[in-house]
């Protein structure tokens, strides 16, 4: 539609039944009726905005460099936005955009903590969607979201879910680690990860060993 192009881009709120919605198929902010976004509703919006580290950080996780361009982000392979700031102590960095986002709106990143989604959506960098969370808490968020990063939806995995069900029938059976390394084409580190539950867990918290 021709007016999205006036509007605010990225992520926009709806509401339809009195329940806030965020739109990622829309670059615009408006209601929904009859399937089709209002025009109307969109009129007078302001996002909010902080300046931080010289950079402009907008509620939506759309950001600004320093002359005031858009800054450009990569998916990671890992789900996650990122690019190369200048943030700590003036020298390049690469951050992750949900990582800035909460640093603008809920403040410096408490030691041992690292900014979570609350709807699972890595790509929903909106303010009120961005916590900080313990590791422990995020990780778990992960699982529960079905975002395990430890498993194939992680882009450095090598071994598919077939492979991973049959050491975890193998651990549970009663199998050593340097059994399976001859019986199944999984490196000691990962059968190691899989048997004390650091990895795989989607798949390992249904067996017993």
């Amino acid at each position: 539609m021709a007016w999205q192009r006036n509007l605010p881009r990225k992520i926009p709120l709806i509401v339809w039944e009195a329940k806030i919605y965020y739109l990622t198929e829309y670059h615009c902010y408006g209601i929904l009726v009859d399937n089709k976004l209002c025009q109307s509703a969109a009129k007078g919006f302001k996002m909010e905005e902080v300046k931080i580290k010289g950079y402009i950080v907008r509620e939506d996780g759309v950001v600004f460099g320093r002359r005031g361009k858009e800054l450009t982000w990569h998916e990671n392979g890992r789900g996650y936005l990122i690019t190369r700031l200048q943030w700590k102590d003036e020298t390049w960095n690469t951050k992750a955009l949900h990582t800035v986002v909460c640093e603008a709106f809920h403040g410096e990143r408490p030691e041992g903590y690292e900014a979570g989604h609350k709807d699972g959506n890595a790509f929903n960098n909106h303010k009120d969607n961005l916590k900080w969370m313990t590791k422990t808490e995020n990780r778990k968020q992960m699982y529960q979201d079905g975002r395990d990063v430890s498993g194939t939806k992680n882009a450095n995995s090598k071994y598919t879910e077939p492979q991973i069900v049959r050491v975890c029938e193998l651990l549970d059976i009663g199998f050593t680690v340097n059994e399976l390394l001859v019986m199944c084409d999984v490196s000691r580190a990962t059968i190691s990860a899989i048997k004390h539950k650091r990895q795989w867990v989607n798949i390992s918290k249904n067996y017993s060993f």
